[in-house]
């Protein structure tokens, strides 16, 4: 008796590998853009303006 693989059952098992690895995506995601965003939205926002907002107060009271 000779058995075949299913036609079917080949690409849905490469599709259910695919779909159960979807953690990898979230993994680079994280990673690499949501860090460098927060990354950038810190050195930025945060102590770049408060630097600039720290002179400009201690200027003004001078």
């Amino acid at each position: 008796m000779r058995f075949l693989p299913n036609p079917i059952s080949i690409p849905m098992s490469l599709s259910n590998n695919v779909f159960k690895k979807h953690w990898l995506f979230d993994l680079v995601l994280n990673d690499f853009l949501l860090r460098s965003i927060s990354r950038f939205r810190y050195e930025v926002s945060f102590e770049a303006l408060d630097k600039c907002a720290i002179d400009i107060l201690l200027l003004c009271y001078v």
